[in-house]
């Protein structure tokens, strides 16, 4: 394999991958633009030199597909790094997501195939960009979220949290002060809660014994 073909090939897995990375930098995301090229060019190197490994060793039946599929199990420990929980509260998983696409484009790119590792990099970016427009869209179609702040005693932080798992809200803030053995305050701040769902939601919690304040804005 000829030394410019390889530069094309890593050539073209670290400019699709960069796009990727500068829309996760952007949105300063855990994983952002070198995190993504380097995820990007890593795997396209991977799939030349399994095809390298093929053509300088015709003999041994090498399969470059054996190498190479190695990348899709190795990424996902990669990937699970940057997924976060806060509470109960997962965040990261969009950003793992594309470090996973990140590496299909550059084995499509190491491979040569080039149309797959373009249209995959399109579609990456239409999801990432256009379809976050939509979300936001559609908040300001009835959707508007509000943060939420929750005033009680300690001893019921564990149905509070409970209730909010079963909405799948994001705590943002926890503060947890103790006056004495067994007694003190929780303060609970969510973010992002669609308006619509807000009354039910603190019927709910006035329903829990300990519950003091709940304000939202």
């Amino acid at each position: 394999m000829e030394f410019t073909e390889v530069f094309q090939r890593l050539a073209m897995a670290l400019i699709l991958s960069g796009l990727i990375g500068i829309e996760r930098e952007l949105t300063h995301k855990p994983a952002g633009f070198r995190t993504h090229i380097l995820v990007g060019v890593g795997s396209a190197l991977i799939m030349v030199c399994s095809i390298w490994i093929s053509l300088a060793f015709p003999e041994r039946g090498v399969d470059p597909s054996r190498i190479a599929a190695q990348v899709v199990t190795g990424i996902g420990f990669l990937a699970g790094g940057v997924i976060l929980q806060s509470g109960v509260s997962i965040h990261g998983l969009t950003t793992a997501a594309s470090l996973w696409m990140t590496s299909a484009v550059g084995l499509a790119a190491g491979l040569r195939f080039y149309s797959g590792a373009l249209l995959g990099t399109g579609f990456a970016l239409v999801t990432l960009l256009l379809f976050n427009k939509m979300d936001f869209s559609f908040q300001g179609r009835g959707w508007t979220m509000v943060n939420l702040t929750i005033i009680a005693n300690a001893q019921c932080l564990e149905v509070l949290e409970k209730e909010i798992q079963m909405l799948n809200l994001k705590i943002n803030a926890l503060n947890l002060t103790e006056e004495s053995k067994n007694q003190g305050e929780v303060r609970i701040h969510i973010k992002e809660i669609p308006r619509a769902w807000v009354r039910g939601f603190m019927d709910r919690l006035w329903k829990i014994k300990g519950v003091k304040k709940i304000e939202w804005n």
